[in-house]
């Protein structure tokens, strides 16, 4: 048995903080994105990592703004400290599969703001 993770999204509190698409959290998730008691650390695998048990590969694209490379990074450190085995392929200026059929990858969409980008809810 094993998994593989690719164009991982695995804290969604940093994920808000550091992706092109950084409102899709906000239409998928109930809460604010810096309220613990949100669904934010509950559905990020890094709160789980430290059970993981099963060997994971995870593959990131090094240009991938979507989900970006500091996200496979950060599953990789949880599962490697869990005592997993646990590899991580960073493909050299590969992005996001699919960047561009993301709605407002790259940009935000029009009338809208960092803090709120319009048809988000």
């Amino acid at each position: 048995k094993a998994s593989v993770a690719m164009s991982v999204v695995s804290n969604y509190t940093s994920y808000h903080l550091t992706s092109e698409v950084w409102w899709y959290d906000q239409a998928i998730l109930k809460g604010e994105w810096n309220d613990p008691t949100s669904q934010y650390p509950e559905r990020s695998p890094v709160t789980f990592a430290d059970r993981c048990r099963t060997p994971t590969l995870i593959i990131q694209g090094s240009d991938d703004r979507c989900t970006p490379l500091s996200q496979a990074e950060e599953l990789f450190t949880a599962i490697a400290i869990s005592g997993s085995d646990v590899e991580l392929i960073v493909v050299p200026r590969a992005g996001h599969a699919r960047c561009r059929s993301c709605p407002g990858a790259g940009r935000l969409p029009a009338g809208s703001t960092r803090d709120e980008p319009s048809g988000a809810r």
